[in-house]
């Protein structure tokens, strides 16, 4: 969830939305797929695929 007043810089808004458009172009077993993107009046939504194992953080720190 991103609010709209956090992208109120034209060049920022256009590299939010241009990772929206390649996050749904890749399909990998080892990407996080996204579900879907809404757009609000104030608010933007991605809705990614729940990862089971946790973030890739999680996954470093426990490895580690």
């Amino acid at each position: 969830m991103v609010k709209k007043e956090k992208l109120n810089v034209p060049k920022l808004r256009e590299l939010f939305i241009s990772e929206v458009k390649l996050m749904e172009i890749l399909k990998s077993d080892n990407v996080v797929k996204l579900v879907d993107y809404i757009e609000s009046p104030n608010t933007c939504y991605v809705v990614m695929e729940f990862c089971y194992n946790g973030d890739l953080e999680q996954y470093i720190q426990k490895k580690s």
